[in-house]
């Protein structure tokens, strides 16, 4: 046999035996949608891939950091699952996730001049997969009826490894972070558009780019929105002519900017700014560390929830901002996480934050 025939043979061998050994993970609800941004990690806590707006992930490349170990999927509004991977199996493995149980406070809905809600909102800051940096905070979200405004006062505390570094996230990151866990009001104006894309679905659409889904879930009440931040703002700045913020988008590596935002839905499928229930914020990017004189891969992880709403008066929003007051701290925030139900880490996050708090128990 010739050795060019004898390579392109070989050749032919080796894609096919590599694509057999392809492996695809679908994550979907109880209802059968996509679960998109989820986030899919190793028995360490490294992040090794996030589904697609189509709920998909491609585990080829993640086997090497999987060790053969349980792997975990976790979403903001959805409980963690743990399970195991067989590096040997290809296709599709499909994981069915299951709602948290995290609920929203109770509301009388009544005529009154201002809706409160506050959030609680936590972020992980990792450099190279490991925790450097913790944030956690409440916002307290005032919409006034009348004028259509809201106002947001926020307070938190923070820990990292190095105090220089919490000063420079506090700095450059503090507004970002706080700002993402604000409640999002519908500006009116309708420059995404929706598409059915099957029974209780939506791909939304920003001026012909494809930048997310909406799921509704009657089921679980949930209106389910996540958002391709990454390529929204792109194809905002190509259209506003900024062209040096795209180039250097461009130029960026590794970069991953996505959101999740739930809302409580009635029967019909509405929601209002006061049925916000919970967020989840992923970017992460490559960073040059001119120290090291290397790259470091950096992930910012937010999670915010609602843990209290009411229609007030203004004397009543005093006293509801009185008496959500606590302490900032890491012990006045784990017992806030407790009375609301918010749900807990990722036990492999937990364990990364204990040894950031210097609380490892093993």
């Amino acid at each position: 046999m010739k050795p060019k025939r004898l390579w392109s043979l070989t050749l032919l061998l080796l894609i096919n035996t590599l694509h057999a050994a392809a492996q695809q993970l679908l994550i979907t609800d109880d209802e059968g949608n996509p679960v998109g941004f989820a986030h899919v990690l190793n028995h360490n806590g490294t992040v090794l891939g996030i589904s697609d707006l189509d709920g998909t992930a491609d585990l080829t490349p993640m086997n090497a950091l999987i060790e053969g170990k349980p792997v975990t999927i976790t979403h903001v509004a959805f409980k963690p699952q743990t399970f195991n991977i067989d590096p040997a199996a290809a296709g599709t493995k499909t994981i069915v996730l299951e709602e948290t149980d995290f609920d929203m406070p109770e509301l009388t809905v009544t005529p009154k001049d201002f809706i409160y809600v506050q959030t609680y909102y936590r972020v992980l800051y990792m450099r190279d997969d490991t925790v450097t940096y913790y944030r956690a905070g409440l916002v307290d979200n005032v919409y006034d009826v009348k004028k259509k405004k809201l106002k947001t006062d926020s307070r938190h505390f923070s820990k990292a490894e190095i105090g220089l570094l919490k000063v420079l996230i506090n700095k450059l990151a503090g507004s970002t972070i706080e700002s993402y866990a604000e409640l999002s009001i519908p500006s009116g104006k309708k420059e995404i558009t929706d598409t059915p894309a099957g029974p209780g679905r939506t791909r939304l659409d920003y001026h012909g780019v494809d930048i997310g889904t909406r799921i509704q879930d009657f089921e679980s009440h949930q209106l389910r929105t996540s958002i391709d931040m990454e390529a929204l703002a792109k194809q905002k700045y190509k259209e506003e002519g900024k062209d040096k913020k795209l180039k250097r988008m461009e130029e960026d590596k590794n970069v991953v900017n996505n959101r999740t935002i739930v809302y409580q839905m009635d029967d019909e499928g509405k929601s209002t700014f006061e049925d916000f229930m919970m967020s989840e914020w992923h970017n992460e990017f490559d960073s040059y560390s001119r120290a090291n004189r290397k790259y470091q891969h950096v992930i910012i992880w937010l999670e915010s929830y609602n843990v209290d709403r009411a229609y007030v008066t203004k004397k009543e929003l005093k006293e509801r901002k009185a008496q959500n007051r606590r302490e900032m701290n890491l012990d006045s925030m784990r017992q806030l996480e407790q009375e609301r139900g918010v749900p807990a880490l990722a036990p492999q996050l937990q364990r990364r934050l204990d040894v950031l708090f210097k609380k490892a128990k093993d």
